[in-house]
């Protein structure tokens, strides 16, 4: 019996170290780059938050239109930061959260607070655990005029909240994780030699069993909502939801900064759900994917 506990924790230390090396590889990622959160009416503590010892360690990482892009940043000069990092990423064809987060964080200094939205949400996209990506994300849907009230399932909000604590590859390797328990558990059922140690393996194996499925509707959250395109930001400064196409009575007025999901598409317009499962048509060319589709990469 003490070997088979030697054994599946030696299976749980190899299986948790990718999970945590996955996990740092991501922050020094972000860390390479300025991380400066945004504070109300565009105030900063630039020096105190990034300090010139930070700057020095990472200024090898950064190319010259990144420390360019710095320099216009921490100078005050935002919007000439947010151009510097649209043009790194036109040249990127695998963008960072960094990257985002640091156009994000840009264009929100610079009051431009749709196109911040957009990039800080394909920030979050790529590392939903972020603190530093929701803050400012937070942050920026403050300054937008919409304010519709959530109108989603009690259900479908407790999964999305427990799933925003563990990310994709945490997910996966506590599914992994729990199976091995339950594997493990039914063998000692089987081959216990006392009627406690099948108790035990019995119990064992039914908590893993369902932390398993727990863990596999997380990873199934995380993975739809990494791959799902159909989430958009309202990019025009205001449009009119129409009840059908451009005729009919006009649902509701969209202004910049708004998500939506997108329904239906046809011909230039899309139909769009917003938090309050209000619907409505709009232009196309209202709105950018979060995901964009792959003819708009």
């Amino acid at each position: 019996m003490r070997r088979i506990y030697l054994i599946t924790i030696s299976i749980l230390f190899i299986l948790l170290t990718p999970a945590l090396l996955i996990g740092q590889e991501d922050s020094t990622k972000v860390l390479a780059m300025p991380q400066t959160s945004v504070h109300q009416d565009g105030d900063k503590n630039a020096e105190d938050e990034y300090t010139n010892d930070q700057s020095d360690k990472h200024s090898e990482h950064l190319n010259a239109d990144e420390s360019t892009a710095r320099k216009y940043y921490f100078n005050g000069e935002y919007s000439e930061a947010a151009r510097v990092f649209e043009t790194i990423l036109d040249k990127s064809s695998e963008p960072s959260a960094a990257l985002y987060f640091n156009l994000g964080t840009s264009l929100l200094q610079a009051k431009q607070y749709g196109k911040a939205i957009l990039m800080l949400e394909r920030a979050k996209r790529l590392d939903p655990k972020d603190k530093e990506i929701i803050n400012n994300l937070n942050l920026a849907y403050s300054k937008t005029i919409d304010d519709f009230t959530p109108n989603q399932p009690f259900i479908s909000y407790i999964s999305d909240q427990i799933s925003g604590c563990f990310g994709l590859a945490w997910s996966i390797t506590l599914a992994i994780v729990f199976t091995i328990i339950t594997v493990g558990g039914i063998i000692i059922f089987f081959i216990g030699t006392t009627r406690q140690k099948r108790r035990i393996a019995f119990y064992v194996a039914g908590a893993a069993f369902f932390l398993m499925i727990i863990s596999n509707l997380m990873a199934w959250n995380q993975y739809s909502h990494y791959n799902d395109h159909s989430m958009a930001i309202v990019q025009a400064i205001q449009v009119e939801a129409k009840e059908n196409g451009n005729k009919g009575k006009t649902e509701m007025i969209i202004h910049e900064g708004t998500k939506v999901k997108i329904l239906e598409t046809k011909d230039n317009l899309i139909k769009v759900q917003t938090i309050d499962q209000s619907e409505g048509w709009i232009p196309a060319s209202s709105v950018q994917r979060i995901n964009p589709l792959p003819k708009e990469n």
